[in-house]
């Protein structure tokens, strides 16, 4: 039987997780700064004759692609767990305003 006195949501659970959350997102932002800055390195050796010329017209389309869907991906990550973390204040807000409609 559920206990009258929780809310539903069992936001210690929820903190648990956006710490985790929160973590991975970082966690992510680092090590896609890191590769990111690995790839650009890489870069500068593509050389500027026939060979490299050619090589970077295949490559920037390509580049251009997934840094476009790369990048962003830790700040929606660390939204996603903002998002979570307000739902959770709101569901504080929701429980205190529908527990005060109840006489005791």
């Amino acid at each position: 039987m559920a206990d009258p006195n929780c809310i539903h949501m069992k936001p210690e659970d929820f903190e648990h997780l956006s710490r985790v959350l929160t973590a991975v997102g970082e966690d992510m932002q680092t090590g896609w700064n890191r590769h990111r800055a690995a790839i650009e390195a890489s870069e500068s050796r593509i050389g500027r004759d026939l060979l490299g010329s050619a090589f970077r017209c295949e490559y920037g389309p390509a580049r251009e692609s997934v840094l476009a869907l790369a990048d962003p991906l830790p700040g929606r990550w660390l939204t996603q767990e903002q998002n979570g973390t307000d739902a959770v204040a709101l569901y504080f807000l929701a429980q205190q305003d529908a527990t005060g409609c109840f006489p005791r």
